[in-house]
């Protein structure tokens, strides 16, 4: 069965931003632009490529969408796909793990539903291609062995930050109107997944989480496409946002059981590392300066979030990461994180409660205010350096607002207000802490404008 056609400008993309992000640095800075220009020239052509690709276009018409936006979720869902990055998982894993092979994960994309199910059957369950393998097609009543086209909502749900999947049993109260995914007992999931109704007029971050899981053809995707083909730079944002929180989330699941499980560092992990570690782009909870990231997630009582906008070499790095970082997780500690979280959380609405008396009272935001917020009064459990009293009064004249900083707060606030976080998967390895896309949905006021 041949490969789908729309893997070719996919492949393409993938290698040029493995070449760009392994190029030395460069000592003239035009050189440096001419390989930043190339790079980008890459992804501009990638995404005229896709949308102009025949199978692409008969998918966009299934889904009801535009074949921008389908092309940015290709981009997005298939790298963990390519065959050119099947050689990783030998590196990384036990031998005895059930490896995909590229025609397995080719015909993943092309297969009947019967012949899915028997692949499925080949692959361990604590692989990443179990799931992905549920998101492409459907069946075809007519000729089965003619497959409709389609992406489930299972592959939307994950990639645009709801985490209600499989095993869960923590209800989640924000959601509205929730109701079972058709596809959940069609597909072999077994998932209590939900959908939540549409709101209008918000922006388009907090539109992502607000229609993820509703049915394709629903209002949610209507009103999503309008805002991303709206404002290109939103679009390029939406897709680049989601590439950095897969990205994070597989370095904090890599480091929670890297060491016991992992024979070697991978190659991308350096790179992610280096980003993190940029001004601007990351706001370590509970430390005074940042830290390696193993020592930020290994105890319980600390927590990270690294939010930031980035360069296009950054978002090359992203891309690199993303396509080479899928995880097992069959041994994560899951209520370890699930205590992380936990007790961070009544916290960081404490401080956004702050932020807002100070912000009334005309206080500056700036990180240092944010940082200020959350570590007053912090518990001796937070270590050295937050056990400090501060004083939540540090009133400054006029109200001044660094981009970043709003970035910072909103997504903070996201994070925590709206728990879009599942730990509780007894067993399964559907896991995502994608979560990052909305703003506030249900309480304007605490985004900060």
């Amino acid at each position: 069965m041949s490969s789908p056609s729309f893997l070719t400008p996919l492949r393409t993309l993938a290698d040029a931003s493995l070449q760009f992000v392994q190029s030395p640095p460069a000592n003239d800075a035009d050189e440096q632009a001419r390989l930043l220009k190339e790079w980008e020239q890459v992804l501009h052509d990638t995404l005229d490529a896709l949308q102009a690709d025949p199978l692409l276009k008969k998918l966009s018409s299934r889904l009801g969408i535009d074949t921008s936006l389908t092309a940015y979720l290709l981009m997005i869902a298939l790298p963990s796909l390519d065959a050119n990055y099947l050689s990783y998982w030998a590196d990384f894993y036990e031998q005895d793990q059930k490896l995909p092979t590229a025609a397995q994960v080719t015909t993943m994309l092309t297969t009947t539903q019967a012949q899915r199910s028997e692949l499925l059957a080949t692959i361990s369950n604590e692989h990443p291609l179990y799931y992905w393998g549920l998101i492409v097609t459907q069946p075809n009543p007519k000729n089965e062995d003619e497959p409709l086209l389609s992406v489930s909502q299972v592959l939307i749900d994950f990639l645009l930050g709801h985490t209600s999947y499989a095993g869960s049993d923590i209800a989640d109260p924000l959601l509205e109107n929730p109701l079972p995914l058709a596809s959940d007992t069609q597909l072999g999931f077994g998932a209590e997944n939900r959908i939540m109704a549409v709101q209008k007029g918000i922006p388009l971050r907090q539109k992502a989480i607000a229609f993820t899981g509703a049915r394709l053809n629903d209002q949610g995707l209507a009103v999503l496409h309008a805002d991303v083909l709206s404002a290109s730079a939103q679009g390029e944002d939406l897709f680049r946002r989601i590439l950095l929180i897969l990205a994070l989330e597989n370095v904090a699941l890599y480091w929670q059981e890297g060491s016991k499980q992992l024979k070697k560092e991978p190659q991308w992990l350096p790179m992610v590392n280096r980003w993190l570690e940029l001004p601007n782009t990351r706001l370590w909870i509970g430390q005074t300066k940042p830290l390696p990231i193993p020592d930020a997630l290994q105890s319980k009582s600390k927590g990270m979030i690294a939010v930031a906008p980035f360069t296009p070499k950054q978002a090359a790095e992203v891309w690199h990461a993303y396509g080479t970082s899928h995880l097992p997780n069959s041994s994560i500690d899951w209520a370890s994180l699930a205590n992380t979280y936990t007790f961070v959380e009544p916290r960081i609405r404490e401080t956004i409660s702050l932020l807002k008396t100070w912000q009334q009272e005309g206080t500056t935001l700036n990180t240092d205010t944010f940082r200020q917020a959350f570590v007053r009064n912090a518990p001796t459990t937070l270590g050295a350096g937050t056990q400090q009293m501060i004083n939540p009064k540090v009133t400054v004249s006029g109200l001044v607002f660094d981009e970043t900083v709003k970035e910072v707060i909103n997504t903070v606030v996201t994070l925590w207000q709206h728990q879009r976080m599942t730990l509780a998967h007894k067993g399964n390895s559907m896991h995502s802490f994608s979560v990052l896309l909305a703003g506030p949905q249900h309480d304007e006021k605490l985004t900060v404008a």
